[in-house]
């Protein structure tokens, strides 16, 4: 757990229904190009892709404004961060 709010995972821990339930988490922000948005068609779920890439070239400066706006509002609920 990051901060007490946020969940760090990959793509294994986004998949897994049964593993979000239990950790309470419903809002999935998906830092990946590729990485499907496994549960977007549950309406108790909410997802939020930035398309980065696994490189050190990769401007997430870029996305910081978009990340805040999806996260901030939900600081009080549990939130899955994927990376590679």
């Amino acid at each position: 757990m990051l901060l007490g709010v946020a969940y760090a995972g990959n793509e294994r821990d986004a998949a897994n229904r049964q593993l979000l339930k239990d950790a309470g988490i419903n809002h999935v922000l998906n830092v990946t190009s590729h990485i499907p948005l496994h549960f977007s068609d549950d309406d108790t779920m909410t997802y939020r892709r930035i398309p980065a890439t696994d490189s050190s070239s990769q401007n997430l400066k870029q996305f910081f404004s978009d990340v805040v706006a999806f996260i901030g509002p939900f600081l009080c609920v549990s939130c899955l961060c994927v990376c590679l």
